[in-house]
């Protein structure tokens, strides 16, 4: 049975600092530590968290001395005028502390789950919960929190890990090139976040009490220890993630870059087609959770400020003014940007100042039960806080809603032609093909997508819905327009509609082609697309080429990916080669047999089929397909230049080529295997060399990420041609090594 003494143990008030730590750490965070540390942002986070142990002592030393609540000992040592100013600073803190938190984290839902909603729609709940919470008392809030600790923060973890596979090292490095002040100013932006362990001298008064003081800062200590450890462990991932998987460019470019990180990264198995937003809605209850805190400690100070006897007396007004504050209608940039001046200037030193000075006149002047429901009526209203939020929102039925599932992007006179392939909704309720199918396709054509947005707006009564988005397609000439992509990815990376693990296409010509034969596939085109890609590339293992793959790229100007392209043949739609996407265009693009060798230099070169010629006149055409490939690639400064040294070892049997030696010995027969393997090494080896020479030396595309990969391989040779890509690439050799062992 629970007590309802409005009295809270050692572990509640851990997942509670949890909570906070957590809500707010990992979306700000990222951004913070990039913006002032670039690569050395895990240096700065350790060295934050350092700090914020240090810190940890220096409050357990203000609440050893302090006996009852920080603002009662504050008028007993400096009178009740100047602890009426202690008390409004504090106000003050938590208030603005509070605002904020309201307005950055409405405006993450609003820009994410909640795109159809006010902004003002969101912000009232999310006070007015955070207001219940705080008003069922101290020991209410402490126990929710623990019954949400694991269903929280278990999901979120096991996603962080699998998560840890999609970072490019490249991105990571190098470390340690900000300088000693700009890491140690980062910790200081680090230890910001942890200044929420303030929260201790106002909680002390409602943690139970142990049999010796000694024995209450011991706990209290470790308990704070150990909150700090879990909230490092969780900033750390998501730095590693945000910058390993969007860039440093990424990761810099809002303030919730962490967001757009839930969709990239995939968990095996999963049966939710979003499962983001599952882990943003579990994500947020971290956050009521904060916002409740601040109202509660704000409710408590002005108790005790104003006389009132009871802290739920002066709720509502505190409440009304959040709310009042909250829909002041500011940029959320420039808030946030006030908010740190205050913090770095005003707020963290107040933390330390206030008490210590209340501590040395105390010294110099030698003055030494809430009722509350059940825990699960409680639960089952936090579970589903953020989920009835939707219920402010604007409405739509399905049947006004137009479901994209194919989006296709040409370029023509100067303007940006867009192409929504709609599902057939007759033929998917088993009422046959609709006859026109012409209806399914909506065109539209202006100066970037958000003038085409707009335009379908004004000429259908329906809304764009992205959510069962399947493929983009890329015309080619929209693909090589730097200016036009970059645009279009802008517009994406601000979007959190347009999911970012949207297949991508290039087409072999226009968008439009492929677009146009829509009505020729069953289901649409793209369910087409989608098993088209599943059975090319799907089981390889080559990375899946999405829009966030074209982010990365834009944000790493090292970057290239390679598109797949689409070709029409015989009223048929095919995989025929690869593009490569570099610098945000289409730089080069590659035939279906040039796609092959790309594959085997990757190492992606299982089943590939290769092609030779043997015997006297060499026209005995055999074919060998490789079963197993291993490559090593590594690059050397050798004589002032840079010595690429491929390296390629693969097991292949024959499939033809050996009908006309039948009845041969074994020793003939060995020798003919001799032969084919001597054709396969030599042939690859020079395909190899040729196209690595036409592409990187003399197009000076870095379409095998080679020279980005010099920041974690050869870090000496990277600096040589730092900021110099293109005399790294002219100026490299080739050491091309082939083996390829022949089973039957």
């Amino acid at each position: 049975m629970y007590s309802m003494n409005e009295k809270i143990s050692y572990r509640q008030m851990k997942r509670l600092l949890v909570f906070d730590l957590f809500s707010v750490g990992t979306l700000v965070l990222p951004r913070l530590v990039v913006s002032q540390t670039g690569y050395d942002g895990i240096p700065a986070i350790l060295l934050g968290g350092l700090l914020a142990v240090a810190y940890t002592v220096i409050m357990l030393f203000f609440i050893s001395q302090i006996n009852g609540t920080l603002y009662r000992y504050s008028e007993e040592s400096v009178g009740k005028i100047l602890s009426f100013v202690v008390g409004i600073l504090y106000v003050f803190k938590l208030g603005f502390s509070c605002v904020v938190m309201v307005q950055l984290f409405s405006t993450v839902i609003n820009k994410t789950l909640l795109a159809e909603s006010m902004k003002y729609y969101i912000i009232i709940p999310m006070i007015l919960v955070g207001g219940y919470e705080t008003y069922k008392g101290a020991e209410v809030r402490a126990r929710m929190t623990e019954l949400l600790f694991y269903i929280v923060l278990v999901p979120i973890f096991i996603m962080l890990i699998f998560g840890l596979k999609e970072v490019d090292l490249a991105n990571l490095t190098p470390v340690f090139a900000s300088g000693a002040k700009q890491t140690i100013y980062g910790s200081y932006l680090v230890f910001m976040v942890f200044n929420i362990i303030e929260f201790t001298i106002f909680l002390k008064p409602y943690i139970r009490e142990e049999k010796t003081k000694q024995e209450e800062l011991k706990k209290l200590f470790w308990n704070a220890f150990h909150a700090i450890v879990i909230a490092i462990v969780f900033f750390l991932l998501f730095f590693l993630l945000t910058v390993g998987i969007l860039g440093m460019t990424g990761a810099n470019q809002s303030m919730w870059s962490t967001v757009n990180i839930f969709q990239i990264i995939e968990v095996p198995g999963s049966l939710i087609n979003r499962q983001d937003s599952l882990i943003l809605g579990l994500w947020l209850l971290s956050i009521f959770t904060l916002i409740s805190g601040f109202i509660f400690y704000l409710s408590v100070i002005l108790k005790e400020m104003f006389c009132v006897k009871h802290k739920n007396t002066i709720l509502p007004v505190i409440l009304v003014i959040l709310i009042l504050c909250s829909m002041i209608p500011i940029q959320q940039e420039q808030l946030f940007q006030i908010y740190l001046e205050y913090m770095k200037k005003i707020g963290i030193p107040q933390s330390l100042v206030i008490p210590l000075i209340l501590i040395v006149v105390t010294k110099l002047r030698g003055k030494n039960r809430i009722k509350a429901p059940k825990s699960a009526v409680i639960l089952i209203v936090c579970l589903l806080a953020p989920f009835l939020l939707s219920g402010c929102s604007k409405h739509v039925e399905i049947e006004d809603r137009d479901f994209v599932q194919v989006i296709g992007l040409d370029m023509e006179n100067d303007k940006m032609k867009t192409y929504f392939v709609l599902p057939d909704l007759q033929a998917m309720t088993d009422q046959g093909p609709t006859d026109d199918t012409d209806k399914l396709i909506k065109q539209f054509e202006g100066d970037d997508y958000i003038q085409i947005e707009e335009q379908y707006k004004l000429q259908s009564e329906k809304l764009l819905d992205y959510s069962h988005l399947k493929a983009i397609i890329l015309g080619k000439e929209f693909a090589k327009n730097k200016d036009r992509m970059k645009s279009f990815l802008d517009y994406v990376e601000s979007n959190y509609q347009l999911s970012k693990k949207t297949l991508i296409f290039l087409a072999d010509e226009k968008a439009e082609d492929i677009i146009k034969m829509n009505g020729d596939i069953p289901n649409g085109i793209g369910s087409y697309l989608e098993r088209l890609y599943q059975n090319n590339l799907g089981n390889s293992e080559k990375k899946e080429i999405v829009l966030a793959s074209l982010l990365q790229v834009k944000n790493n100007s090292d970057q290239s990916i390679f598109l797949p392209r689409l070709q029409i043949n015989e009223k048929r739609i095919l995989i025929n080669g690869e593009a490569v996407f570099h610098h945000s265009t289409v730089e080069t693009e590659l035939n279906a047999e040039e796609s092959i060798i790309t594959d085997i230099i990757s190492g992606y070169g299982e089943n590939a089929r290769l092609f030779v010629n043997i015997g006297e006149n060499q026209t005995n055409e055999c074919v060998a397909k490789i079963r197993q490939i291993q490559k090593k690639l590594s690059v050397d400064l050798v004589d002032g230049k840079p010595i690429l040294t491929l390296k390629i070892n693969a097991i292949g049997a024959v499939e033809k080529g050996l009908e006309n030696y039948e009845g041969l010995s074994y020793s003939q027969k060995a020798k003919i295997y001799r032969d084919i393997e001597t054709a396969l090494n030599d042939s690859l080896k020079e395909k190899i060399y040729n196209q690595m020479t036409t592409v990187m030396r003399e197009q000076g595309v870095d379409y095998l990420n080679v020279y980005r990969s010099m920041r974690y391989k050869n870090n000496s040779l990277y600096q040589k041609y730092k900021n110099n890509e293109k005399g790294f690439l002219s100026e490299m050799q080739f050491n091309i090594q082939v083996t390829i062992d022949l089973v039957e």
